[in-house]
């Protein structure tokens, strides 16, 4: 965030607000399926952000190498790899679409799925009920299309209409956020927009931006359209809230750049504008 933003505090206050998230805490102190997506979702962001800047080749390998590797840990991540991989072979062009250079992102993301291939050897000596049998092809393919709950469902219990809730778990994400976020977001969120508009003014463009609204505003609306869990049993939506940490690390993201944007633009670019911004960050954290 720091790299996109040219804003070191607009990095800190980004990062800080996610990892004191109690949301995100929660699912950070243990070994959990949840707190190794927000890692690797992040290092899918940061790698994106080092391409755009450096535009070296290695820095796409190792995001399809990423986007690979998360896929096999969690399917949600494919609402943010399948968009952001689009736009960045747009950006990369030729670079990356020559036939050597795009067979090779394949091939990394090929690589980063191989964990599955441990699983039909795992489930030889599993315990029952651990993983399914894994070991056939049926239960190989019940296991990494889920099945159980339904591909990209959540609760095989409750087929539910497709965004029959949607407005409903918007609302109850937007007031988590804003909690998260000690109330910021409603103000920094706004200024991300402004930002965008001054740079289209002077006719340059934050694609960068873009790509990150376009990539919550899709995971957000897709993934409450195909959630059917009842929100209204604590338990499950006690389930259901641990996917809104992939939302969140977008979120406060864009709320740590227009932290960065506000005070520059504000206060000017002045020792006194520096001195406000690096004032209030820690304070915010």
């Amino acid at each position: 965030l720091g790299l996109w933003s040219e804003s070191v505090w607009a990095g800190v206050v980004g990062a800080g607000l996610l990892a004191f998230c109690p949301l995100v805490w929660m699912y950070s102190i243990q070994a959990e399926v949840f707190a190794l997506n927000n890692c690797l979702v992040s290092a899918l962001l940061y790698l994106s952000v080092l391409y755009l800047q450096t535009k070296r080749p290695h820095h796409a390998f190792l995001g399809a190498f990423t986007i690979g590797l998360g896929l096999s840990n969690q399917h949600t991540l494919l609402f943010y790899a399948g968009p952001l991989a689009l736009f960045m072979l747009a950006v990369g062009g030729s670079d990356l679409l020559t036939p050597q250079r795009f067979a090779s992102l394949v091939l990394c993301g090929i690589l980063g799925l191989t964990p599955y291939i441990y699983l039909p050897v795992a489930g030889r000596s599993a315990a029952f009920g651990a993983w399914g049998e894994v070991d056939t092809l049926g239960g190989f393919l019940t296991h990494f299309l889920r099945k159980e709950y339904g591909t990209f469902r959540l609760y095989s219990g409750n087929e539910g209409k497709f965004g029959g809730q949607l407005v409903e778990a918007l609302r109850l994400y937007a007031l988590n956020l804003m909690s998260s976020s000690l109330y910021i977001a409603p103000l920094l969120v706004p200024a991300c927009f402004a930002r965008c508009i001054v740079m289209l003014q002077k006719g340059s463009a934050d694609l960068y931006m873009a790509c990150l609204v376009s990539l919550f505003g899709f995971y957000m609306v897709l993934f409450h359209c195909l959630s059917n869990l009842p929100l209204d049993q604590p338990l499950y939506f006690g389930v259901h809230t641990r996917f809104w940490m992939q939302g969140h690390i977008v979120a406060f993201a864009v709320i740590g750049s227009g932290y960065g944007w506000v005070f520059r633009t504000s206060l000017g670019r002045g020792g006194l504008g520096r001195g406000v911004a690096d004032g209030v960050a820690p304070l915010l954290v």
